[in-house]
């Protein structure tokens, strides 16, 4: 069994017990593993650098000009969204061309389901769709 990451942390302020120290004396990776994590923690600062006077205040008044500073760009264009909506909307409107075909009635579905054009479709279910939506589009038709 090899020492822990604990274990080796702990090493670095001092010696650990006789079991783990005979381990660490036979075992070549946990010999490594410690020399790493040794020379990690000699690199490191040995006290927590405390910021200068202020450094807080300074900060947050940073933090929230940059968040007024975004809020202001997001409200700049907040109105132009509208607008560029409905300009795009009418620009699709008058860039549809209008239907030059004329709706196909119950003959001419009767008459591609004679010809045998729409064998993977049931003919007459599709009669009776195109028939639904006629009445659909006649109610509609009276309520405005």
């Amino acid at each position: 069994m090899h020492l822990t990451d604990e274990q080796l942390m702990r090493r670095v302020e001092g010696p650990l017990d006789a079991e783990a120290e005979a381990h660490l004396k036979g075992c070549a990776q946990c010999r490594a593993a410690a020399e790493e994590t040794a020379a990690i923690w000699r690199h490191l600062p040995s006290e927590l650098v405390e910021p200068s006077p202020g450094f807080d205040a300074r900060l947050r008044a940073r933090l929230d000009a940059e968040d007024e500073r975004r809020q202001a760009g997001w409200f700049r264009w907040a109105w132009a969204a509208p607008s560029f909506a409905a300009a795009l909307g009418l620009i699709l409107v008058l860039a549809t061309p209008a239907s030059s075909e004329r709706p196909v009635d119950d003959g001419d579905l009767q008459m591609l389901a004679e010809l045998e054009l729409l064998d993977d479709l049931d003919a007459a279910e599709l009669v009776d769709v195109y028939s639904d939506l006629e009445l659909i589009e006649s109610l509609d038709g009276e309520e405005g």
